[in-house]
């Protein structure tokens, strides 16, 4: 947390609404990003299965496995990716209160070959 700063706050959310609409344009500034809202190279971007929800920790925290060594993107963009990735973070967050106030725990397996396109 920010330990009740508020000027840290207020720069995190403008932060996540600034990547939100680059993600999704403004017209989803306002709503949550349903599965309607991913295309179908979103949606094949999930399938890949390199950002998961696995479980919960001791202290009952979600946990969020990302493994880019899965990459099996082809032709899909980097941006499919983060379009995916924002909309399983977002529905983890939001489906439970104690996400938001205990948070989450993210795990970043990076072994293989993950490296973006140039």
């Amino acid at each position: 947390g920010n330990r009740y700063d508020a000027k840290t706050s207020a720069n995190q959310m403008l932060n996540f609404f600034e990547m939100k609409q680059q993600l999704f344009g403004n017209d989803k500034l306002a709503k949550d990003i349903t599965i309607d809202d991913l295309d179908e190279d979103d949606r094949e971007a999930l399938k890949w299965g390199g950002f998961q929800l696995a479980g919960r920790d001791s202290s009952n925290r979600q946990i969020m496995v990302a493994m880019p060594g899965l990459r099996n993107l082809r032709n899909l963009q980097v941006q499919n990716e983060l379009r995916a990735r924002f909309f399983t973070a977002m529905n983890a967050l939001s489906s439970e209160q104690t996400h938001q106030t205990k948070g989450v725990v993210t795990i970043l397996y990076a072994v293989g070959n993950f490296k973006d396109r140039s």
